[in-house]
């Protein structure tokens, strides 16, 4: 904005060009017209994160609290453990289909470390006693795996947001883990996570990375 001191112009008003001329208290000033704004248009790779991220978010915050335990030793300043899951979610758990968003919830992660997974886990059910049977193959001290290790276990219905977790019920030594829960917690698309953890010499919480699996 600037004033001008120009008797010829004093009688000057309105618009000139991208300018704007007006009077104040007899002097005339001169400032630019506001340029209009184009309207903010996200592209379809936006829109299809955005409601990604909806999803997984709705998908993941019942289990805030189960996210901040696995994942506790990956945490620094202001960050969640949901946060941490949501990052690894957008990565692995989505898909596309037909510009929709297709959520993979068996790629969600509720803990992340370096203890190992056995190479096979097996579940079973049976709806009759409410009982889901874990069993895996391995044992023994191998890599940063330790007999000792406890099991970590989470089952999670997703339409109504309840979950059941179970912390040091068994080893790895054990080979198996049977747990009971209500029957609705084996319905079709009904979760359940498994994974191990331990406290190190400096009082840290270890985990494995989980192992998910979908109920069909």
């Amino acid at each position: 904005m600037a004033n001008l001191d120009i008797p010829l112009l004093s009688f000057l008003k309105g618009k000139l060009g991208s300018l704007v001329v007006y009077q104040v208290n007899g002097k005339t000033v001169v400032r630019k017209r506001p340029s209009k704004k184009k309207a903010y248009k996200p592209s379809k790779h936006q829109l299809f994160n955005q409601m990604a991220f909806r999803e997984i978010q709705k998908l993941l915050m019942p289990l805030k609290d189960v996210l901040a335990f696995g994942y506790s030793a990956h945490l620094s300043g202001m960050q969640q453990g949901i946060h941490l899951a949501m990052s690894h979610a957008m990565k692995h758990a989505v898909r596309s289909e037909a510009g929709k968003v297709k959520l993979l919830p068996s790629q969600i992660q509720i803990s992340q470390g370096d203890l190992p997974l056995p190479e096979s886990i097996s579940f079973e059910k049976s709806i009759d006693t409410g009982e889901i049977l874990i069993t895996w193959d391995q044992t023994g001290n191998w890599g940063t795996a330790r007999e000792s290790d406890f099991t970590w276990v989470v089952t999670y219905h997703i339409p109504s947001g309840k979950y059941r977790e179970f912390r040091s019920k068994s080893y790895r030594s054990k080979k198996e883990q049977k747990i009971k829960v209500p029957k609705f917690f084996m319905e079709k698309g009904s979760l359940i996570f498994f994974s191990f953890y331990r406290s190190s010499w400096d009082q840290k919480l270890r985990f494995s990375n989980s192992y998910c699996w979908e109920w069909t």
